[in-house]
């Protein structure tokens, strides 16, 4: 489990109080003093959480005035929480089991090297792995992984948290994520792992993962079963 911020928290427990309505929409967070005060923190360590509830479209910060809590929209059937810069992606359920579905070490070619930006002719970890979401199988994220800077993975770790060795046994800082949808056909992969019914398609997501020097260390491509895929949003104006 990665190691949160003191920030993290606070927007954590913020969190969790505006979810139990102890702070209904329309009113008003305390101020920062006392938010500084509450959690003995300083104004930029509040700051930060502030902004993490702004981006999830918690509360909406009126310049120089106040934080004010937002109407929250009734979604229940949420799989995956659209992440930003301060905030990565998350799969919204508890009960999750990673199935390693194959795992190899391969050397980049030409069509590959055109959709991931890897040097055709590099060495990259293959892993592919199902994801079992409440007992459902419901998404398989296709991954490549550059082994000059991703050394020494494995089908074990792979199993587990490839982030959490990236960052916390490698020491290197994963900074965020390019992305892109689309629907696309159904593959054999997708047909023989993932609850389809009577469709042919699915909902795709490719990704492309920098770490702090600018570059690309991951290209995954995550399949979604159409019948689970809800993924939502803030947008801010």
């Amino acid at each position: 489990m990665s190691i949160k911020s003191k920030s993290d928290h606070i927007y954590l427990d913020l969190k969790k109080r505006i979810y139990s309505e102890e702070f209904d929409h329309y009113q008003i967070l305390p101020t920062e003093k006392e938010l500084e005060l509450a959690y003995n923190a300083s104004r930029n360590t509040v700051r930060k959480a502030i902004r993490l509830l702004n981006i999830e479209g918690l509360v909406y910060s009126k310049t120089g005035s106040s934080n004010v809590v937002l109407r929250r929209v009734p979604i229940t059937d949420e799989l995956i929480s659209t992440g930003n810069i301060m905030r990565p992606s998350k799969i919204k359920h508890n009960d999750i089991e990673t199935v390693v579905l194959s795992f190899n070490q391969s050397t980049v070619n030409a069509k590959l090297a055109n959709k991931c930006t890897f040097d055709e002719g590099e060495s990259v970890f293959h892993a592919v792995r199902l994801r079992i979401i409440g007992g459902k199988p419901m998404i398989i994220d296709d991954s490549y992984f550059r082994e000059e800077i991703v050394s020494g993975l494995n089908q074990k770790i792979a199993s587990q948290s490839i982030y959490e060795y990236i960052q916390k046994t490698l020491g290197l800082k994963i900074i965020g994520s390019k992305m892109a949808d689309r629907v696309v056909k159904a593959e054999k992969m997708d047909r023989d792992n993932l609850v389809l019914g009577d469709k042919n398609c699915i909902a795709q997501t490719q990704n492309w993962a920098y770490i702090d020097s600018g570059e690309i260390f991951e290209y995954t491509e995550i399949h979604f079963s159409p019948e689970f895929y809800v993924r939502t949003r803030f947008v801010p104006r």
